[in-house]
């Protein structure tokens, strides 16, 4: 028996619907230096991101060494539930959603008022991880570009 065309139809755009699914994120990450701007805070020593990503959960694991160091876990949902998490010693509320084939964060810190934004996308390729970062501080706004090499 023949597909129908309708058939056909159907089986193609089943197939382009799961090939154009959101990105999965997950991996143990590394800073690349030479591509990376780290703006007006200064290049630190080193800067890891360990991601594990399963349907709406994004969990980031974050450690950064040098003049600006922290470790933080973040317990991203992508289905922009609020959350609420710590980094050196500032509670922070966050959310996650999906803008194409990024997630953009966006989070608030409860004791400064500071607001973060991070549009997260992953290369074609699956090798690279870029990170646009934008705040709003005392300091005025800034601008960061990571750039996380998979290990």
């Amino acid at each position: 028996m023949k597909p129908t065309q309708p058939t056909l139809f159907t089986m193609l755009m089943a197939r382009t619907a799961v090939a154009a699914g959101k990105p999965d994120f997950s991996g143990n990450w590394r800073v690349n230096f030479e591509k990376s701007d780290f703006g007006p805070m200064g290049r630190p020593t080193a800067f890891s991101l360990k991601i594990a990503h399963a349907g709406d959960s994004l969990k980031m694991e974050l450690q950064q060494t040098g003049t600006f160091g922290y470790s933080s876990t973040v317990p991203y949902r992508t289905d922009g539930s609020v959350i609420q998490y710590e980094v050196s010693g500032m509670t922070m509320k966050g959310t996650a959603d999906w803008d194409g084939d990024a997630v953009v964060t966006r989070s608030i810190s409860s004791d400064t008022g500071d607001v973060i934004r991070n549009r997260i996308r992953l290369s074609s390729d699956g090798e690279t991880l870029n990170c646009r970062v934008s705040a709003d501080s005392p300091m005025g706004p800034l601008g960061f570009l990571y750039v996380f090499d998979k290990q």
